[in-house]
């Protein structure tokens, strides 16, 4: 739904997308939040390689958010929230 309430796509009326498709532009910065935590293996690859040939051809700046530091590799620059915490260590 737009901000105007109409559907995404057409701006009134139904379309062809299926739930959670939404066109979203091309946002500068896009923030995903453990967003391979529940896939398998081969759904975990197939996403993160459409995330990462959309966001390349957009020019989005991906931040990603997960767990599984065995991702680390796949993108330009790691940050350790650790390193960046404001706490002191226990």
């Amino acid at each position: 739904i737009d901000g105007s309430g109409g559907r995404v796509g057409t701006g009134t009326g139904p379309t062809d997308e299926r739930p959670g498709e939404a066109e979203v532009g091309q946002p500068d910065v896009l923030v995903a939040d453990e967003p391979t935590s529940s896939l398998d293996a081969d759904a975990r690859q197939s996403f993160l390689t459409l995330l990462m040939q959309e966001c390349a051809s957009a020019g989005t700046t991906v931040v990603f958010v997960s767990h599984d530091s065995s991702l680390g590799p796949l993108f330009d620059r790691t940050v350790a929230f650790s390193s960046i915490s404001r706490r002191p260590a226990a």
